[in-house]
């Protein structure tokens, strides 16, 4: 017997255990196929090579291989274990597939552990499985899920948790996309109102116009005396009165 006190990272609500999670799956490691071993012209059974086949927790098919050898089946927990994409995870949604060494299977012993439970337990715990794996490729090993430790409720409260994640997920990935929204308008906010304040300022529309403080036209035609004064005096050159006028016709063009 072995106290393991310092392992357990929280308590648990009576009548819940604690359990390694090797005490309640099976788990599949898989092989690889040279390419005269597969093909795309769908003859076999599906051949998953990783995570470019699992997109929005649903199975992307486009190998096959008649000549299986791990065999993963409807109702299987599928996750990616090397390379890109690691961590990523799906159901198996079709009757049989083929694995390759990218991908492991997690099958429950019983139908009394609820796999979609499996699941969440261990989405929850994947950043530090994750980050506590070993070599330049990200990876997780066999020992890394073996030794994951599960809070285990009796079944029907597995199932209970699943249909409440089902109801809240979809809530959360909503609410992450507009957070995702507001943080790139917030990123943008300064720059574009400073932008709209200026656009605003040079539209004449930042302050009032009082007609008693004259006119445009006006400054322009006062620039010009003065210009025409300074070249008087030898300080400006001719050339300076060279100008070109923009006015608004009647059709305000």
């Amino acid at each position: 017997m072995k106290c393991i006190d310092d392992e357990i990272p929280f308590e648990i609500p009576n009548g819940w255990e604690w359990s390694k999670l090797s005490n309640v799956i099976e788990l599949l490691s898989g092989q690889d196929f040279i390419p005269e071993k597969y093909n795309s012209s769908n003859q076999g059974i599906p051949y998953i090579t990783g995570a470019s086949n699992i997109v929005n927790g649903n199975l992307v098919i486009n190998r096959w291989t008649e000549t299986p050898t791990v065999i993963g089946k409807l109702g299987d927990l599928l996750i990616v274990c090397k390379g890109s994409g690691v961590g990523k995870m799906c159901i198996c949604n079709v009757d049989k597939i083929h694995i390759a060494r990218q991908i492991q299977i997690i099958r429950n012993f019983s139908n009394a552990i609820s796999l979609s439970y499996v699941k969440s337990v261990v989405e929850a715990n994947l950043q530090t499985i994750i980050s506590n794996a070993q070599g330049v490729i990200p990876g997780i090993s066999r020992e890394h899920i073996l030794n994951l430790l599960i809070p285990l409720p009796p079944t029907n409260e597995q199932y209970e948790i699943d249909k409440k994640l089902q109801e809240i997920l979809p809530v959360i990935d909503r609410y992450a996309k507009s957070q995702e929204a507001l943080d790139k308008l917030n990123v943008e906010f300064l720059g574009n109102l400073k932008k709209s304040i200026l656009q605003e300022a040079v539209q004449g529309r930042l302050v009032q116009q009082i007609a008693e403080e004259g006119t445009g036209e006006e400054l322009l035609e006062q620039i010009k005396l003065e210009k025409q004064q300074l070249i008087k005096e030898g300080k400006l050159k001719k050339s300076a009165l060279t100008d070109s006028i923009i006015f608004k016709g009647d059709d305000n063009k």
